[in-house]
């Protein structure tokens, strides 16, 4: 196996140069940081004002572990069901930067 990205053969492949560096990806990026943020920003506001929110913009760190991991839950919370829906679209954002990025794609013949 070749550890090194196979769209632009220069960089090992990782979670972070798949997401935010290779620039094979950088439309489906564009996309996918925007609809995150404004999933991130719009909806946390919505669930509770007065809990910290991270900095906007999010820094390339915060927004890779919103990516792979989506937010901490909070347990036995009144707003624990508005944090699993909020993680369930960056899901579906995630999802179709995956779509999006071709990267994936097999030829299954």
């Amino acid at each position: 196996d070749n550890p090194f990205c196979p769209m632009c053969l220069e960089h090992v492949e990782s979670s972070k140069h798949f997401f935010f560096e290779c620039a094979t990806y950088i439309a489906a990026r564009l996309v996918a940081i925007k609809e995150i943020t404004d999933l991130y920003v719009n909806y946390l506001i919505r669930i509770n004002s007065s809990q910290q929110i991270l900095a906007v913009p999010l820094s390339e760190s915060q927004l890779h572990d919103l990516f792979l991991f989506g937010l901490p839950v909070p347990a036995n919370n009144q707003q624990t069901k508005a944090y699993m829906d909020l993680n369930g679209l960056m899901h579906i954002a995630v999802l179709k930067y995956l779509y999006m990025s071709n990267r994936f794609n097999v030829d299954p013949f």
